[in-house]
């Protein structure tokens, strides 16, 4: 239940040649055969070259009640795949001077508790901030992910911590609570919610019509519903009543994702300056030790290519995105079935 970031997976649906090499696409359509059924949730895979989809199919049903299926333009949530834009979000407010990210974050949420330590913008950003991880605090409470949560009692919880798991900016270690308290920075400095700011400033921008931060019960067209197996394995829909957003929360489709990365290749946002994205996925080198953490973004090597990517899962959502720069070279999977999550080696059909 809780939304967490899996490793990407170095083989994921794509090899170096993917767009090239012959047969691909046939390995697409085999990679996601268990995907492929008419009676089960299932998946939508997607491959862009330069920002355009070359390939995008939908496999398994998006609701199984009324047996409809999948299909590319399927609107799914992408779990931890959205602190990318809430990330881009912070730095498009750095570039308007209505901030720094090396700022303390007690100017903009003084209710954090950092131990008498300065936690800066910079070490929310790449996951240095030593911020306890407000899901495990609540799991350890005993929520059961379904009873609602806001934004409110995120902060609340983060305030009552006596300590941080180590000194901020000293390592790396992944947590929840560094996005969502981005995203209280964003609507407080900004005087809009993260959801207005993020479509006014990049969604809109960028074309990407279908994509935004959601809240419990908005109605979206094409949206998929969540699965997972029940008693006895049968299915059973996921939901819940969480409300914040910031480290999650993003409903999208694959079309805007590909949007997304081609501008990630060449940057229209903001004053349309290269430097921005730079700043996004250029990793944090943490007391002179390098992480792969970015801004919400991994960015690691595959075979020499450099890869830029996220994982996300939330109730039975999942999703990966891979970008590969110097070969203009995106790979996409969505899926609405929980146990996807452990399938994913399957994909290793598509670099045979």
């Amino acid at each position: 239940m809780f939304r967490v970031t899996t490793v990407v997976p170095a083989v994921l649906l794509a090899s170096l040649a993917l767009a090239q090499a012959p047969g691909w696409e046939a390995k697409a359509d085999d990679a996601a055969k268990p995907w492929d059924r008419k009676d089960s949730p299932g998946g939508v895979v997607g491959v862009a070259v330069d920002g355009k989809l070359v390939y995008a199919k939908g496999f398994g049903l998006a609701n199984l009640e009324h047996s409809d299926p999948l299909s590319p333009e399927s609107v799914m949530d992408v779990g931890s795949v959205a602190k990318q834009f809430t990330a881009m979000c912070v730095l498009l407010l750095e570039e308007e001077g209505k901030l720094k990210t090396s700022d303390d974050v007690r100017t903009y949420v003084p209710e954090v508790a950092t131990a008498g330590q300065t936690v800066t913008l910079d070490h929310l950003l790449h996951m240095t901030s030593g911020l306890r991880d407000y899901f495990t605090i609540w799991g350890l409470e005993g929520w059961n992910g379904v009873d609602e949560r806001t934004e409110a009692d995120a902060l609340a919880t983060l305030a009552k911590q006596q300590g941080l798991n180590y000194a901020p900016g000293s390592r790396f270690l992944y947590s929840n609570s560094n996005y969502v308290v981005l995203g209280t920075v964003v609507r407080r400095v900004s005087g809009k919610p993260l959801a207005e700011f993020a479509k006014e400033h990049i969604f809109g921008h960028l074309g990407m019509d279908s994509t935004q931060f959601d809240v419990p019960g908005l109605v979206k067209p094409r949206r998929a519903t969540s699965y997972g197996r029940g008693p006895g394995g049968a299915w059973v829909m996921l939901s819940s009543a969480l409300d914040t957003s910031g480290d999650g929360g993003i409903v999208t489709t694959l079309g805007d994702l590909a949007k997304w990365h081609a501008n990630l290749l060449v940057n229209k946002l903001g004053k349309g300056d290269a430097a921005l994205v730079g700043k996004l996925v250029t990793p944090a080198v943490p007391e002179g030790s390098p992480t792969k953490y970015a801004c919400g973004i991994v960015a690691s090597e595959l075979r020499g290519e450099r890869r830029l990517g996220h994982n996300g899962n939330w109730l039975g959502f999942n999703a990966a995105t891979l970008l590969f720069p110097g070969k203009k070279l995106s790979v996409f999977a969505l899926g609405d079935d929980s146990a996807a999550v452990r399938r994913r080696r399957r994909w290793d059909l598509m670099v045979q």
